[in-house]
């Protein structure tokens, strides 16, 4: 009884003291996290320490889906503290100016005086939008149809909303915009329909005023300024046998007068 009396007051003063609890396991922290593309954004580090224990080294890594390294340390607290884009603040991790290849896993190593090292890691997601693709397909008297090529993007799904003269195109109307997804069907095209069209992609991390533009395509009704020319040529041509007509009556006219006299 005695010897498990000492035993245990033993125990309690090494743990209180802070000399050694090598079995105990430094806890780490990482939380996840989401930045639209060219923006800075933080992973965040918290370890747990024990009692009496302090921090030697702290390391940023990416790894894969099976929790091992790519590459070299990204950053290290007791050394390479800012390599490119990324650098250290509070155990934290700073990436500038994120890019579409910086998705996937970022792990936190703690290593302490006294606990075993200890890790965690989280997924960073990186949204992107790429701008579409626009092209007018067909025009013809009664029908104009342009073309939206869907962009890479992430998150999906990406939706696709029409823009005239730089407003946005009310297509409620499905008898006038048949379709009105990717494909933009106008039908009984007519001088009201001419502007210039363009297409906006958007998803969640891009919506509105954000959503990514497409280049521009121009729609002109033809016929409506054309549509007079073979009636004012038919006009034409009957005035000028009319004419030629009156003037060949009066010419024999005079040469019969002549003869007569």
């Amino acid at each position: 009884m005695e010897a498990k009396c000492t035993s245990a007051i033993v125990l309690v003063i090494v743990q209180f003291c802070g000399f050694s609890d090598t079995s105990g396991q430094t806890l780490v922290t990482v939380n996840a996290a989401t930045a639209n593309e060219f923006n800075n954004v933080t992973m965040m580090c918290t370890p747990s320490f024990l009692t009496g224990d302090s921090l030697l080294q702290l390391v940023w890594a990416k790894v894969d889906d099976n929790g091992q390294q790519i590459g070299l340390a990204l950053v290290i607290s007791t050394g390479r503290t800012t390599n490119g884009q990324y650098s250290l603040s509070n155990n934290n991790l700073i990436i500038t100016e994120v890019v579409r290849g910086d998705t996937g896993n970022y792990k936190c190593t703690v290593s302490t005086t006294i606990g075993n090292p200890g890790d965690d890691s989280a997924a960073l997601a990186v949204n992107y939008l790429d701008n579409p693709g626009l092209k007018l397909m067909s025009n013809d008297d009664e029908t104009a149809i342009f073309e939206c090529t869907e962009p890479d993007g992430f998150p999906t799904p990406i939706t696709v909303a029409w823009i005239k003269d730089g407003n946005e195109l009310g297509v409620s109307d499905t008898d006038k915009y048949p379709s009105s997804d990717t494909t933009l069907t106008i039908n009984d095209v007519n001088e009201t329909d001419e502007g210039v069209y363009q297409c906006r992609a958007e998803n969640a991390a891009y919506s509105g005023t954000e959503g990514k533009l497409s280049n521009t395509a121009t729609l002109s009704i033809a016929f409506a300024t054309t549509s007079y020319i073979p009636s004012l040529v038919v006009g034409m041509t009957f005035a000028g046998v009319l004419i030629g007509f009156i003037i060949c009556l009066i010419v024999g006219f005079i040469i019969i007068s002549k003869i007569r006299n």
